[in-house]
């Protein structure tokens, strides 16, 4: 059963990783400030630590940047800056950023609407059971 999840204790321990290089240290960090899980939200911490952990390969801070360029989180919305993370993340399979690189595709939110790439996307996450990839190939056979 282990312990009862505390953000806040935590915190210090992935700070010593993190300033160790620890790219999944960095990786909580970031998730820590752009949530609120256990420290105030701060964007800008968010950023820095994902920026550190995408630096060293990480898919999961390469989809997190992604994801606070798409929604605009302490930062301008820049669907270009969005793709392009996404993209990085996706090169190594990782199926968040496969929805969301997807979703831009079949909206055509900073890239040309693109059904066909956004199905293979959407196709790719929902075999490593991303729920919200099948629920939008359901939508887009609908809208055929």
């Amino acid at each position: 059963e282990g312990v009862k999840q505390d953000w806040a204790q935590a915190k210090p321990w992935f700070e010593k990783a993190a300033a160790r290089g620890n790219h999944k240290a960095q990786q909580n960090l970031g998730t820590m400030y752009l949530q609120g899980l256990g420290v105030t939200k701060d964007y800008a911490q968010a950023r820095a630590w994902f920026e550190k952990a995408a630096a060293q390969g990480s898919a999961a801070a390469q989809f997190s940047l992604g994801y606070m360029y798409a929604k605009a989180l302490g930062v301008k919305q820049d669907w270009s800056q969005a793709k392009s993370w996404f993209e990085k993340a996706v090169a190594q399979e990782y199926p968040k950023a496969q929805v969301s690189l997807g979703f831009m595709y079949a909206k055509g939110h900073g890239v040309k609407k693109d059904l066909a790439q956004a199905k293979a996307l959407l196709e790719k996450a929902a075999k490593q059971g991303q729920e919200e990839a099948k629920t939008m190939l359901k939508e887009l056979e609908k809208a055929k």
